[in-house]
Parts: C-alpha cells; structure tokens; sequence
C-alpha cells in the first residue's frame, strides 16, 4: 500500500514566495495543497494572497481565510464621556 499524506496545510503570507509553493506540492507527494491564512497583529490578515495562490494554482489548491481579529489585539478604549453603569451601551 503506498503511503499518502491526509491533511496538512502551509502557512502563505507574500505573494513572492507562490514559485516555492508550487514546487512544494510534487516534493512533498500531495495531490492538491492546503494554504491557511494567519491573523497577525501588523495587519488583518493574510486572506489576500491566500487568493492569489488559489487564482494561479487553481484546482491544485485549497485556501483557508481568517476572520479579523484585530478587535483582541487592539480593544476599542471605553468613552471617557460614558458612565459605564447600568444601561451604559
């Protein structure tokens, strides 16, 4: 029985590095690829060159999104003008 890979996924931030992700498939024995795109604190997300990489490797690709998380990395400041009480919004 040959061996396979089941599931994994490569973490894709920069559009440069496409030619080393599409050498990565045949090295690494896989059918199709996984990209997972990550939230970082010095921008939203990586989600734009997860679609890059799905445009240019097609059905060859799957990509992962991220939600934006910014709001726990940077907590929106409370209004000093709120008294923050009951029925305070």
């Amino acid at each position: 029985m040959p061996q396979s890979l089941i599931d994994s996924h490569i973490h894709f931030c920069s559009h440069d590095l496409l030619s080393e992700l599409q050498r990565y498939r045949p090295e690494i024995g896989a059918e199709k690829i996984c990209v997972l795109s990550l939230p970082v604190k010095r921008r939203i997300n990586f989600n734009p060159e997860i679609l890059f990489a799905k445009a240019h490797l097609g059905s060859n690709c799957y990509g992962l999104a991220s939600f934006d998380y910014s709001p726990l990395f940077y907590p929106r400041s409370r209004d000093p003008g709120r008294s923050g009480g009951a029925g305070a919004g």
